[in-house]
């Protein structure tokens, strides 16, 4: 977030769009700057109810507009700011996303994305991916910084910065409190840990996976891929 704030400076009057919002913690965060429009943007009717909810106890005017990140509603280069965290790897299509993302950036606007890592290696990405699905059956994929690059710049996006191996829970958390994060079943749990148990020491040590003598602990780990629209 400090990276984030940096490279776009003290700008005020800019117009912020969080895509896949959720609940708006990460739109929130640019509420300073984005003094002309805020707009919160996710297919979950519920979810944009807590933005509205949220913006009324910080006492700003937002918008908010449902709907899939392929197809984002709004006019070419109506935003300054695009963002996006823990969200693109539901996105069905995220190539299509983030090229509807640079649509609606204005010529030398930037785009942020910060999402779950998806490792390079093979092996690893299968049990990384049959695990974060048992963990929530709306996961699609986790991509690689590899994977991030390719599809900024086919949305004609300039790549300023990548940074990967960053963890959201830096200790790690134990299975049993992501699953209850997550609210995941019991059953998928188990899978879960026996996909752990059966899994190869060096696929594990690439996830960044370990265990601490009681259980195992998944770090979380996330990529942050900064852009920039070129300017006319």
């Amino acid at each position: 977030m400090s990276y984030i704030r940096s490279q776009i400076g003290d700008r005020a009057g800019l117009r912020v769009l969080d895509v896949a919002c959720g609940a708006g913690h990460f739109g929130f965060t640019f509420a300073d700057i984005a003094t002309t429009r805020i707009s919160f943007f996710d297919a979950s009717a519920s979810m944009l109810r807590a933005v509205k909810d949220g913006a009324a106890t910080r006492g700003i005017e937002v918008e908010t507009v449902v709907g899939l990140a392929e197809v984002l509603p709004f006019d070419d280069e109506s935003f300054d700011l695009v963002v996006s965290r823990l969200a693109p790897h539901h996105f069905l299509d995220p190539c299509k996303a983030t090229k509807e993302m640079a649509r609606v950036l204005s010529p030398g606007g930037q785009c942020a994305i910060i999402d779950l890592e998806g490792p390079f290696d093979g092996t690893a990405d299968v049990i990384n991916c049959t695990i974060e699905t048992l963990h929530d059956p709306t996961h699609v994929r986790s991509y690689s910084q590899l994977e991030w690059c390719k599809f900024m710049r086919s949305a004609d996006l300039l790549i300023e910065a990548v940074q990967g191996g960053l963890r959201e829970s830096p200790e790690g958390v134990t299975v049993e409190r992501w699953c209850e994060i997550a609210s995941t079943d019991s059953k998928a749990r188990a899978d879960i840990e026996a996909v752990l148990i059966g899994a190869p020491a060096r696929e594990l040590a690439m996830l960044g996976i370990w265990h601490d003598g009681e259980g195992y602990r998944v770090p979380i780990r996330t990529t942050l891929i900064f852009a920039r629209k070129p300017s006319q």
